[in-house]
Parts: structure tokens; sequence; C-alpha cells
């Protein structure tokens, strides 16, 4: 296992490069934020999506005249691209990258930088081709604890314009209506306001991106999931955003905090 430590006053991040190159804890004064080591690597951390986010109807998509196929690793869908399970390198402090391998038709590769100040957490994740131009899309899925150490449990303040319609499968269709009442396992976009999550008697937390889209699911008792993505679940079939050779996909992340 091999595991990064980066730390910066009150505030201790460590990234596990063998899964995902993602968040394995990230720890303000003496609270973990994050749900921690699983079995499945669906359900922990904070890991990158790439080169696609969510799920992907049937394993596949329609580009350049024929259908790619990916890996199913969601029933007969496939979810969260195939980078998430995979090692990662460290090339540089606080930076990691990717190749993508045969679960990807395309030759391209994944890179990510992890910046922490003792009140902010600074993330950004790329998408290059090495080869021909494909669709992509990226963003990331942090699981949050409801409960920490000490405080009372999460509160979410999140308001959109828009969430994306999906079908009985939760993927989405391309169709966007206004937002329906949670609890969500679902996506939005025209956010008004940048998401919040709050600790009571523990601590105050902001996100924001670069990126259009969210992802919240908060389903379930002991964590919720608040995710900047770059497109829509789906994306590489209803709203693929196209990367060409000498070009990337880029997005960023901010996790900024206030303790009480």
């Amino acid at each position: 296992m091999a595991l990064v430590k980066i730390q910066k006053g009150p505030a201790t991040v460590i990234v596990d490069t063998d899964n995902g190159a993602r968040l394995a804890s990230l720890e303000i004064n003496g609270l973990n934020l994050l749900v921690e080591r699983e079995d499945n690597p669906l359900s922990w951390g904070c890991f990158p999506m790439a080169p696609w986010v969510g799920r992907l109807r049937n394993s596949s998509f329609w580009y350049s005249g024929k259908v790619r196929r990916v890996r199913n690793n969601f029933g007969r869908h496939s979810i969260h691209g195939t980078t998430f399970d995979k090692p990662w390198q460290e090339v540089g402090p606080g930076k990691f990258s990717v190749v993508f391998d045969d679960d990807w038709p395309f030759a391209g590769s994944a890179h990510q930088t992890v910046s922490l100040k003792a009140d902010e957490l600074v993330m950004t994740l790329e998408v290059r081709s090495d080869g021909e131009e494909f669709p992509a899309s990226i963003g990331w899925h942090p699981w949050f604890n409801r409960q920490l150490e000490r405080g009372a449990p999460a509160e979410l303040s999140f308001t959109a314009g828009s969430q994306y319609l999906c079908d009985g499968e939760l993927i989405p269709t391309g169709v966007l209506v206004p937002p329906l009442d949670g609890p969500w396992d679902d996506s939005f976009t025209d956010v008004h306001k940048e998401p919040v999550i709050h600790w009571p008697g523990a601590m105050r937390m902001e996100l924001s991106s670069t990126v259009s889209d969210w992802t919240v699911y908060n389903l379930l008792d002991h964590a919720l999931c608040v995710e900047p993505i770059s497109g829509p679940p789906n994306a590489l079939n209803i709203a693929p955003v196209i990367v060409a050779p000498g070009q990337s996909l880029f997005a960023e992340m901010r996790l900024k905090w206030t303790l009480e």
C-alpha cells in the first residue's frame, strides 16, 4: 500500500496511490471528514473520476462512427470511469498520474494535483489524449462522514436551477427539469450558490469548482456525497466534451473550511 501524507497546520491529507490516487483521509483539527477504507472501492475516501463520471449506459457510447465499449462494473452498465481502482504514480510533490489501460478504448492519461493549506484543499484533474481525440468527462467523488467525532450531524446547503431527469435505472436522459425534492441520487446544473456542508459545533465547509455540474447523493445515514463533475452521468452519450491531442479537459475543486 502506497500512502502519501501531506500536512499543513491542523490539516492532513493521505493520498492512496494504489487505489486511484484517492484521498484515503482528510483530517482537520483531529476530525476525519471522509469515510474510511471499505472493501468496495466505490464507497470510501475521495476519488477522481476519469475519463467519465457517474453511470454510463450499457457500458458503451457511440463515437466516430462506431460503438465503443468499456468494462462492466455496475451490472450491465459502467460507473465512475476506469481509474478509481487502479494504481497511479506519484510524479512530483502532490502530483499523481495514470495511463489509461485496455478498459478505455483510447490512448490517454489522467493527472491530479493535491495542494493543502491550513484552511483549504485545492485539487485539479486533467484528462489528456495521447493519440486520437475522444469524448470525456471528469470530476471527484468525495464520501463525507455525516457524523464527525464531535458536533452535530452534517447539514447540506445546496440550491440549483435545473436537475437532470433520470430514467428508472437512475441514468440521465439529457432532459433538464426543475429540481425535485430530495433526498437525491441525482445530478444538477445552474447551481445558484456554492454547496456548503455544516457540521454544527465542529466546522463549516464551502465547496467550489470550475465545473458546471454537481451530483448529490444523500440517501445514506452514514455518508453524504457532493461531487463536482464536468458533465452529467452518461455524458459520453448525451453531452460529451472532446479531448484532442495537445489539449486537455481540466477541472479544479476547492474545499475551504472554518472551525467552530
